[in-house]
């Protein structure tokens, strides 16, 4: 679809014009510490970014370890904002939940960290479970 002169929203001045929107879909690179773990067949994530705004979604099964250790993570197609912080959703399958997991991105950085609180005061990296299914999504602002 080509709408001559661009799509506006709330009026026709600058500020409004709809220029930067894009979409791209991919399998997953999800790490523990360091290591690339591997995933099942039929992992996929699929981004739409329109402006500065990133919708992110994802699912996969983690098919090995690969002896990884340290923070659970998920690479993304853009680095948070400075200063920005999100959360969204997350539902694991078949994995260990102990209560408390939620996903998260911090300021400037381009992956997304699988945490858990601890005791309110506190949060550490989720255990990823080997043959275990992660379904999620999360909103938030790029440069």
């Amino acid at each position: 679809l080509y709408l001559s002169g661009g799509v506006y929203l709330g009026g026709t001045g600058a500020a409004n014009k709809l220029d930067d929107y894009e979409e791209g879909s991919g399998i997953p690179v999800v790490k523990y510490g360091t290591t690339t773990m591997s995933v099942a067949a039929g992992a996929t994530d699929h981004y739409v970014k329109i402006g500065s705004l990133v919708t992110y979604l994802f699912e996969f099964q983690i098919s090995n370890l690969n002896s990884g250790s340290g923070n659970f993570t998920l690479a993304l197609p853009f680095a948070m904002m400075s200063s920005g912080y999100a959360t969204g959703s997350v539902r694991i399958y078949n994995g260990e939940v102990v209560g408390n997991e939620f996903i998260a991105i911090t300021s400037s950085s381009s992956t997304l960290d699988f945490r858990r609180n601890r005791n309110n005061t506190a949060t550490d990296s989720i255990n990823p479970t080997d043959a275990a299914y992660y379904f999620g999504s999360i909103t938030y602002r790029t440069t």
